[in-house]
């Protein structure tokens, strides 16, 4: 039932869930824009290491959540993480003003 019901989410979850894969070279290359030539090395090892635990928590984060909304709406999760991707787009949307 529910998969009639909100089936127009999926199309929206895919959109903004790729375009993942295009902030974050974006944020790197602000990141470098914001210090000094001496210290890309400290910041892209610090965007490793964040992208690196990131990658490991979101699937306990995901399971979680998936768990406890599994009665009330099953699709949570993609809506989660679906706002979650607007926030990169909207810090960058910021920047550029």
């Amino acid at each position: 039932m529910y998969i009639v019901v909100f089936l127009f989410f999926f199309p929206v979850a895919v959109g903004i869930g790729s375009l993942f894969f295009i902030t974050m070279p974006v944020l790197r290359a602000k990141l470098t824009s914001v210090v000094e030539t001496n210290e890309y090395a400290i910041v892209f090892i610090g965007a490793g290491i964040v992208d690196t635990v990131g990658g490991s928590v979101v699937g306990v984060v995901a399971n979680s959540i998936y768990n406890a909304s599994l009665n009330f709406f099953p699709g949570l999760i993609f809506v989660v993480f679906a706002l979650t991707g607007l926030f990169p787009v909207a810090l960058m949307g910021y920047d550029q003003y």
